[in-house]
């Protein structure tokens, strides 16, 4: 499981192979203290994502951490 994302003062973005985008974005929005209006998914297209990827997002929220060490950076 992975993905990329970039925080900035006012912007989070994460591209992550997901089944559940919605879920992604509030993960993204909680972990970067941003509103989900300042947060944006882009989701790749994946074919036989069976398993974790629609549930926890526990991947999207280690990244997020590690990209706000990093601001206006992408971390994967």
């Amino acid at each position: 499981m992975n993905c990329t994302a970039r925080i900035g003062a006012d912007k989070g973005e994460v591209w992550v192979a997901t089944q559940n985008a919605e879920a992604a974005l509030a993960a993204l929005s909680e972990a970067s203290g941003l509103p989900i209006a300042q947060c944006e998914v882009f989701r790749s297209d994946l074919g036989g994502g069976f398993g974790r990827r629609g549930g926890a997002q526990d991947y999207v929220r280690q990244v997020v951490a590690i990209a706000r060490q990093f601001p206006g950076r992408r971390s994967s």
